[in-house]
Order: structure tokens, then C-alpha cells, then sequence
């Protein structure tokens, strides 16, 4: 039989775990999403040099 306290180390872990990925995933989602609206803004154009 798996003794307690390793059962409950091992559910901690994966709770870490999800967390962590969880949290990468959002910001690599908001970073896209940034990216997305960045490239849809008009870029300024520059300035006609006579």
C-alpha cells in the first residue's frame, strides 16, 4: 500500500504542475493576442524626405 503523505506529494506535484501550465498558457495567449492586435493597427508611415 502507497503510503499517505507520498499520495498527497504526488497531488500536490500535479497541482503545481497544472498551475504552472496554466499560467504559461494565459500569457502565451495574451502575447498573441497583443501581437494580433499590433499587426492589425496601421503602421505610421514615414516621412516623405524631398
Amino acid at each position: 500500500m502507497i503510503p499517505v503523505y507520498i499520495t498527497l506529494a504526488l497531488l500536490v506535484w500535479l497541482a503545481l504542475c497544472a498551475g504552472l501550465l496554466v499560467i504559461l498558457a494565459r500569457l502565451a495567449r495574451e502575447r498573441d493576442r497583443q501581437d494580433s492586435i499590433a499587426a492589425r493597427l496601421p503602421h505610421p508611415r514615414p516621412k516623405d524626405t524631398p
